[in-house]
Formats: C-alpha cells, structure tokens, sequence
C-alpha cells in the first residue's frame, strides 16, 4: 500500500490499522525522512528529482490510497489558503497520476479522499451518494479533487476507482476533536450558530477498518460517504460532551462570532447542515463498531483524564 498524505489524521489511522492488518505500507510525503519524498509542485512542473522515488513505490503495490492536501484547520480560507486548499489536492492527484502512468505494475486499485463538503448545505435532508454537487466552496474543491483523480487515470485502464466522502472524524489526535473539546473543558461550550445544523461524522477506527473494507471487497468502486448511519445535531454533540466532562453547555457563540474567529471556516465547515449517510457502505455488509455517538464519546472521554 502507498499512502500520499499520511500525516494527516485520516492517513495515520488509515496507515496504523493497515499495518495492524499485515499490510506493507509505503508513505509519501514532502519532508519525513522516513517516507518516500516527493515534491507534487516539482513534479507536475516537470521539475525536480522526486518523480523517480514515487514510480519506485508504486510498483508492483496493490493500492495507492491519495489524502494529499493542505489542511483546512491551518487557515482561515482567506485568498491565499483557498488557493492553497484547491492547488495543493490538485497538483498531488496529478503528480500521482504521472508517475502511475509510467509503472509498468500499477496498482490496481485507486482511492480518492473527497468530502462530505461536495453536498454542501443540505439541511435536514437525508444525504445519499446520488445528491448532487453543492454551492460551497468546499464544494467546489471536492468535485475539482474527484475530477482530477478521473482525468489523470484515462489514459491508462484501472479496474477501481474509489472515492471517499469523508465526513468529520472523531479520534483522539484529530485537531478538529481538540478544538470541539476544548471550550466544552473550559466551560465555555454551547451552540455553534443555531446549534441545530447535523454533522456527519465516523470514528477513526470504523474509518480505517471501512478503506480496507472496500479495497477488500473487488465488487466496490465509485462514491462512499464515509459517515455513520446517525448523525447528530451540533448542540445535541456539544451537550453529550458536557455531561460526560461534567461541564457546563450554555453559551452559544453566534453566527458572525464564529465568522470574526475562523473567518470563512464557519460558513464552509462549522455552520452547514448535512446529514451524510452511509447507503453504499452499509448495502456492501460493512458493519460499524461504533455507529452511534454515544459509544464513541465514551471511548474517547472515558479513557482519559477529565
């Protein structure tokens, strides 16, 4: 297995649980020593060295999975982030795709992060695979990130393609986990706008254990949300929380707070509604551990210090 972005939280579970599996797993990465560096600018600008080492790991592999993005949470999509956000998915999809094509053993399977951000704002709809492309932003970046996985692999046949819609996932070292708690163990925790908008989300573990789920399965290909079958309601997530820390949930912070915070992050990740649902997943025997928010609070709340 080859995984483009692994230090991110879903390549670290993805890779964790991989090699739990018996998997070997090759990383690419721009800086880790310990991983196949690769420089997706360089490569896609026909300039460098790097092209070379990521041949070499693909070779022969049986799955390449690509997470390969800058972070969200390391911005506030101003100007310069969103150009970041598009550009860096982008240019690693077809830096993959170029040196895929020049294997003579490809993989034979391809996974594709994506997003649940590709609905939008979806209000208290049910959201299957079939929903169409939304009006976000984050829309526009997911459906630019799918597209391109498809370009780049025309000109040379794949038996599957698969591409994740992740929705939000929980785990302990997930950053967004740290920023949803922190207000909460500080007192300070309450609805976010209106606090009635869903989230769709997954636990780290079922994540992972789905990815190989569906390499393992030869029949999959095409588009999976990766949600659990029960998504839950912002203040409904805020306040199980609280109980749980024994905190209190009772300041909202309203709308254009969040805006002046995390500027357009609020409106593109914070603040829409989308009820993202597992059908394809589910309808292919993939069984949850953790399916319901309850479980998965108290495996990542009650093992620890509170």
């Amino acid at each position: 297995m080859v995984v483009a972005g692994a230090s991110g939280v879903v390549g670290r579970h993805c890779t964790s649980h991989a090699k739990e599996e018996g998997w070997t797993v090759r990383t690419l990465s721009r800086s880790n020593p310990d991983s196949t560096l690769w420089d997706p600018d360089e490569i896609v600008e026909e300039k460098g060295d790097s092209l070379s080492g990521v041949v070499e790991a693909l070779e022969g592999s049986d799955l390449v999975v690509n997470l390969a993005g800058a972070s969200l949470a390391e911005g506030k999509l101003g100007i310069d982030h969103s150009k970041l956000v598009m550009k860096s998915r982008i240019h690693a999809t077809r830096a993959l795709g170029i040196a895929y094509r020049k294997c003579t053993s490809p993989p034979p399977c391809w996974i594709q992060a994506s997003a649940i951000g590709y609905y939008g704002e979806a209000g208290e709809e049910d959201v299957t695979e079939e929903r169409a492309l939304g009006k976000l932003f984050l829309s526009q970046v997911c459906e630019a990130w799918e597209e391109t996985a498809r370009e780049v692999l025309d000109n040379k046949s794949l038996p599957r393609l698969i591409i994740l819609r992740l929705g939000l996932i929980f785990a302990k070292d997930a950053p967004a986990w740290s920023k949803m708690t922190l207000p909460i163990r500080m007192g300070l925790g309450g609805a976010l706008g209106e606090g009635t908008q869903w989230y769709a989300w997954m636990e780290s573990s079922d994540m992972a254990r789905a990815i190989l789920h569906l390499h393992d399965n030869e029949a999959s290909s095409g588009i999976y949300n990766l949600t659990t079958p029960k998504p839950v309601q912002q203040i409904e997530l805020a306040r199980k929380i609280g109980k749980i820390l024994h905190r209190p949930v009772l300041l909202p912070t309203p709308a254009f707070a969040l805006r002046l915070a995390v500027g357009k992050v609020a409106d593109e990740l914070l603040l829409p509604s989308c009820r993202a649902l597992p059908s394809r997943l589910e309808e292919e025997g993939f069984t949850f551990q953790y399916p319901g928010i309850d479980e998965t609070l108290e495996k990542l709340l009650l093992e620890e210090p509170t």
